[in-house]
């Protein structure tokens, strides 16, 4: 008895056929949404997603780039580059409409909160954000602190046109914001706890407080004494901590 043909794998092989020799025959990567509007919905691709974009550029590229000297030897080949770079696009595109229809800097706390994964997605990490105080908004000429003061940056730069406008925007007011939260820490500690700080801001200073460091090799003592150093000098900045750490550090070393 004759081996059963797999009709079905044989039709999608017919089927695939055009748009593969189309997507393969491309020259640049300009060429791929108007193959993919003619062959993408034949190719199994989910064009649905990929119409409903904005931008495809990226996609295009990828899709362009993976062809290479010999060609997309199977569909499923196309397709994995294809399909998770439009699922993530429409992600981003999703989570930029979002965040660029905020009408309010009071409606951030919420959509943080409950839509972190949003900001993922624009490849915003929170980690440095969630160092900070949860602060207040702004009130007459008392500018808004800790975390409120990202939430009135961002929303001052609204609306961003893509994601990298809209990371540089969060990633800027998060430092503003972790500079002046540690300087103004630093300017309230006595010296009981101003090594705590010293290290947990060590970033923000830029400054040096392993135990291979200059302090770090330091007694105990030595230590308070740089600590002391730097009370009640209602620092500007965090570069002023950073000079006046260093040089008690210096001090105590000689």
């Amino acid at each position: 008895m004759p081996e059963k043909k797999d009709i079905t794998a044989h039709q999608r092989a017919r089927r695939w056929h055009d748009g593969m020799a189309a997507v393969n025959a491309a020259t640049k990567a300009d060429d791929i949404p108007g193959i993919l509007a003619l062959h993408g919905k034949q190719l199994d691709l989910n064009m649905v997603g990929y119409e409903s974009l904005a931008d495809t550029s990226l996609i295009d590229a990828a899709i362009f780039a993976g062809i290479g000297a010999q060609g997309y030897a199977t569909r499923d080949a196309l397709a994995a580059v294809a399909e998770p770079l439009i699922a993530q696009r429409a992600l981003v595109e999703s989570a930029m409409d979002v965040i660029n229809a905020v009408d309010a800097a009071t409606r951030f706390p919420v959509l943080v909160g409950e839509y972190g994964h949003l900001l993922a997605a624009l490849g915003i990490d929170l980690t440095d954000f969630d160092r900070l105080l949860e602060g207040a908004p702004s009130e007459d000429l008392d500018p808004a602190t800790g975390k409120w003061a990202v939430y009135e940056e961002v929303f001052d730069g609204l609306p961003y046109a893509d994601e990298i406008a809209l990371k540089t925007g969060f990633d800027s007011a998060v430092a503003d914001a972790l500079e002046v939260q540690a300087v103004e820490l630093v300017n309230e500690a006595d010296a009981a706890g101003m090594g705590a700080l010293l290290v947990a801001y060590a970033d923000v200073f830029v400054i040096e407080v392993g135990p291979e460091s200059d302090y770090g090799q330091l007694t105990e003592g030595k230590k308070a004494e740089v600590h002391a150093a730097l009370v009640g000098q209602a620092f500007a900045d965090a570069a002023a901590v950073k000079t006046a750490f260093e040089a008690a550090v210096v001090a105590q070393g000689e």
